[in-house]
């Protein structure tokens, strides 16, 4: 299956200010031995971060738009996904994301514009 791409209906950046990475790399493997230290090796695989990533204020239709991207294309938030990501420098690049737990939140208290958040899992940093 082919990786869906950020709408170009919504846009994709965000305030910047104060975002920090989580965790940027799986847990090692840990390997108890008899009476020495433990053996801890890095996991095989992509390098992952998780951001937590908010929209500007939206318009109804760009909402909507991703109300209909995250719940129908995504499948309920759980398929991943290409979205332009920032990086420190002020450029976006494209990399392969995901929502977290498929969970997003809508803040209504700027109607009538909205304001989405998540978690968002990022790879190949």
């Amino acid at each position: 299956m082919a990786i869906l791409k950020w709408p170009s209906q919504v846009p994709f950046a965000g305030p910047v200010n104060g975002v920090a990475a989580g965790q940027s790399y799986a847990a090692p493997l840990v390997s108890e031995t008899e009476g020495g230290p433990a053996i801890s090796r890095p996991r095989p695989g992509p390098r992952v971060a998780e951001y937590p990533w908010m929209s500007p204020l939206l318009s109804g239709a760009e909402w909507e738009a991703f109300e209909l991207f995250a719940r129908e294309d995504l499948r309920q938030g759980t398929l991943p996904f290409e979205m332009p990501v920032w990086r420190p420098g002020g450029c976006y690049v494209s990399r392969i994301c995901q929502i977290k737990d498929g969970v997003w939140q809508t803040d209504l208290s700027f109607h009538p514009r909205y304001r989405v958040s998540f978690a968002r899992i990022v790879w190949d940093l």
